[in-house]
């Protein structure tokens, strides 16, 4: 297993009301990013505010030329290992950033009432379609929201914020826990 530099927080957290569902996940998070001086790329790289899975690896791209990967935590190093030695001379920067992130899911019906308390984007499934992304504020924070399903998102957050966005989403998660 990979040892991360700093501890993360939110171990074994998990918020479960009857109409939503929030758990943290600590997995493997390896940056891409392009230089403005760009040769081409055999690299298949999801366009800007898009998001692909392909078998246990998720890619998306919520900055233009900065790409976020998401992998098991186990393989993050071999990972940055093979894009590396992908991208050649593409001017592209691959470093593993796994103890840098925190993913949290938040899921079920309640899921984009409560993102959408302390966030400005509109997230109704007509306009933030899933496999989607985007860099915004959220309760005053700098995260990325990916939409997976019509109910289901994952926050990307810096772990040094993960605990005070933690402390916030209990807070405005308290109204869906009445009678559970």
């Amino acid at each position: 297993m990979v040892e991360l530099l700093r501890e993360m927080p939110l171990i074994g957290e998990v918020i479960d009301h009857s109409g939503l569902f929030i758990k943290p996940m600590h997995c493997g998070v390896v940056v891409l990013q392009q230089s403005d001086l760009v040769t081409d790329t055999a690299l298949q790289l999801p366009e800007f505010g898009t998001v692909v899975s392909s078998g246990s690896e998720t890619i998306l791209s919520a900055i233009p030329k900065h790409w976020m990967l998401f992998c098991d935590l186990e393989i993050a190093p071999k990972t940055v290992s093979d894009y590396s030695s992908q991208v050649g001379e593409a001017n592209i920067v691959v470093t593993d950033m796994s103890d840098q992130y925190i993913v949290l899911r938040v899921g079920r019906k309640h899921a984009r009432a409560l993102l959408a308390k302390g966030c400005e984007l509109d997230l109704s499934v007509d306009i933030f379609k899933p496999n989607q992304c985007a860099r915004t504020l959220l309760a005053h924070m700098n995260v990325v929201i990916c939409r997976e399903t019509n109910e289901d998102f994952k926050l990307i957050v810096d772990v040094s914020f993960a605990s005070h966005l933690w402390l916030w989403l209990k807070g405005a998660t308290a109204e869906y826990s009445v009678g559970a």
